[in-house]
């Protein structure tokens, strides 16, 4: 009878054991404070997320690939060749270290470069802003403080062209007086 039960539970063992998923992740991220992460980024910056390259599955979806979240940067804690970045990141499926980013959301990104790209996580201390408290945005605005260039403008923005017609009659007005000049000067003469 013993040997029965211990059969049994050798079975049942060896039944959970391979139950268990291939793949199991967890996220354990080390602690540190936020000017330290901040000092210690690639990057980092305050923005808005303007789109991403697909969409953003729902928390804790499993399995989803990384996507490319495109930011509109506010400030930054040096300077930028640009107001637009791109970066990296999984999407946050609960055991991934992934983010929850969303589309209009204003952040306090902390990035890495990683493999020529710049990448974060939910480890990066990354802080959403529009809900952070007092205390901590004057500490974020305190070691972000370059505004990003503006970007060029787009060939004729911010400046008018004259129409064809005003030009042509500029050019007229101008022969007027060239030849005036030449009639006047030669009858003096």
């Amino acid at each position: 009878m013993i040997r029965s039960i211990r059969l049994a539970l050798s079975l049942l063992s060896l039944v959970v054991i391979m139950a268990v998923p291939a793949r199991v992740a967890a996220c354990s991220c080390m602690e540190q404070l936020l000017a330290d992460a901040v000092r210690g980024a690639d990057v980092a910056f305050v923005g808005t997320v303007s789109g991403t390259d697909r969409p953003v599955p729902a928390a804790f979806q499993p399995g989803a690939d990384e996507i490319t979240w495109s930011w509109e940067v506010e400030r930054s804690r040096d300077v930028l060749e640009s107001n637009r970045i791109d970066l990296v990141a999984w999407p946050d499926d609960g055991a991934n270290c992934g983010v929850s980013f969303g589309v209009g959301e204003r952040w306090l990104v902390i990035a890495h470069g990683v493999e020529g790209r710049l990448s974060s996580s939910s480890c990066s201390m990354n802080q959403r802003m529009d809900d952070v408290e007092p205390p901590v945005a004057a500490e974020i605005e305190s070691m972000l403080t370059v505004a990003p260039p503006a970007e060029p403008a787009e060939a004729g923005a911010g400046s008018v062209a004259p129409s064809p017609p005003i030009l042509f009659m500029g050019a007229a007005i101008a022969v007027v007086a060239a030849v005036s000049g030449w009639a006047f000067l030669r009858r003096r003469a």
